[in-house]
């Protein structure tokens, strides 16, 4: 999968390269299977820019429509909240895990917070894969760099 993913940043790259395009290009990709969900945070900035150093916290401070604001966007964070019993609650609260990701039957994937209180929730950085994996009933989760090259 992460190899599929890399040839489609790259046909991205073709395609912005032969129409002179100079604009963002987000990937925000889940991919779920009945045991594991993948999710890439990629894209890419400005005149085709794989490697975006300015700070989604400081851009987000921007106006709307400034293209500082825009990179925000391109390089904000997914949210992931992960627990067990999401059934017995409601508006997206869950019981936490009670002892890291051993006994985790739940995951929430989303490009916010859902719920006021964000304290349980996960940051996916950009560029950026994480991997949660039902590993035969011991959940784990890893999040790692994604190497675009």
């Amino acid at each position: 999968m992460i190899e599929a993913i890399k040839k489609t940043i790259k046909v991205i790259l073709d395609v912005q390269t032969q129409h002179n395009c100079t604009g963002l290009s987000t990937l925000k990709l889940f991919l779920v299977d009945s045991n594991d969900v993948l999710v890439a945070n990629v894209g890419i900035g400005y005149n085709r820019q794989l490697n975006v150093e300015r700070n989604w916290e400081d851009l987000k401070e921007y106006p709307r429509g400034t293209k500082e604001f825009s990179l925000s966007r391109l390089k904000g964070p997914v949210w992931s909240l992960k627990g067990k019993k999401f059934g017995n609650y409601e508006g997206y609260q869950m019981e936490p895990s009670s002892n890291g990701n051993e006994d985790i039957s739940s995951v929430i994937i989303s490009s916010e917070p859902l719920t006021e209180e964000i304290g349980n929730w996960s940051m996916i950085p950009f560029q950026n894969l994480c991997f949660f994996n039902h590993n035969g009933g011991k959940p784990k989760v890893e999040i790692k760099p994604f190497d675009i090259d």
